[in-house]
């Protein structure tokens, strides 16, 4: 089936193009999930929740664009909600706690391996992980975030 008979189809609420269309995008939709979701399974309910959106929002496609544009655009706002939705806490630092941080950076970044460095990444909120990881203008945040990983985990010397 082409495009236009999908969405022709699945217009009219046939089983058979909703079907199609998913079996269609579905592996494509799954690899956009991935990158906004914790995991496999968290990444499969914004999938799910995605393609529900598509087939109730079907009569919003224009045309003027690829269908598969229109799908994944879909599915990134419905991992963005999902995102929003299930934030547990907001991760933002005082300023006066950054500047604290900052200065530990450099001593705490020498001392560190590149795998530790990978995990204290993987254990940041995934939207500061993904954005911090994607742009390296943007390293910054992940020094300071892994700084304050670091001391946390790590047991302080007592000063004298």
């Amino acid at each position: 089936m082409t495009d236009e008979q999908l969405v022709a189809g699945c217009l009219k609420g046939e089983p058979i193009a909703q079907r199609e269309l998913y079996k269609s995008y579905s592996r494509k939709m799954m690899s956009i999930c991935m990158r906004y979701a914790n995991g496999r399974e968290q990444a499969q309910d914004i999938l799910q929740d995605g393609f529900v959106k598509v087939f109730q929002k079907m009569d919003h496609y224009r045309g003027d664009g690829p269908l598969g544009g229109w799908i994944a655009r879909t599915m990134v706002n419905t991992a963005l909600d999902h995102i929003r939705r299930n934030k547990p806490y907001d991760h933002s630092l005082d300023l006066t706690e950054a500047e604290h941080l900052h200065a530990e950076d450099a001593q705490v970044m020498s001392s560190m391996s590149t795998e530790e460095l990978m995990e204290m990444i993987q254990a940041l909120p995934p939207v500061t992980g993904r954005c911090s990881t994607c742009s390296p203008s943007r390293a910054m945040p992940i020094r300071r975030s892994a700084s304050r990983w670091a001391s946390v985990r790590t047991p302080r010397k007592a000063s004298s």
